[in-house]
């Protein structure tokens, strides 16, 4: 095939051929195979789809790693956030949480008040992330999803 295509020896890398109609493609491919001898690899188009699929795919899951990879960062990094966060407001609301227990709150209610506020803000706040951080990593994974990329083959 080189030959009459006019190449010299290493100078190309893969050559296309279309059988004739009526000629199935695994008798083109043993007749490739048989005049070539062993000096090239011969391929039909089906199995070079599934090669050419399996590299998007592949990827996929490494980025499906890594976006796993980040969640869990954030999360720790998040964990951390919030409760200083916390901290910082119980810090500040100091005195108004003594004067409630000067005015007769119990400390069991006190502490029921500060978790009762934390629910209050922290529920609403994981929900929204949990929706938001699914919706982005859907969107950036779905291009690499491997039935998708075998339809456009």
């Amino acid at each position: 095939m080189r030959r009459a295509a006019g190449l010299p020896a290493g100078t190309w890398q893969s050559v296309w051929v279309k059988a004739r109609p009526g000629v199935p493609a695994d008798r083109l491919r043993d007749e490739l195979e048989r005049t070539l001898g062993g000096a090239a690899t011969v391929r039909v188009a089906g199995e070079v789809r599934d090669a050419q699929a399996a590299g998007p795919a592949g990827r996929g899951a490494e980025i499906g790693g890594g976006i796993g990879m980040l969640t869990g960062v954030a999360t720790f990094v998040g964990l951390f956030v919030v409760a200083g966060a916390f901290g910082g407001l119980l810090r500040q609301r100091t005195r108004r949480l003594a004067l409630l227990g000067a005015i007769g709150a119990t400390p069991a209610q006190i502490k029921a008040l500060i978790r009762l506020e934390a629910l209050a803000l922290g529920l609403p706040a994981s929900l929204g992330g949990a929706v938001l951080s699914g919706t982005v990593a859907d969107i950036l994974i779905r291009p690499a999803r491997s039935s998708e990329v075998s339809e456009r083959c």
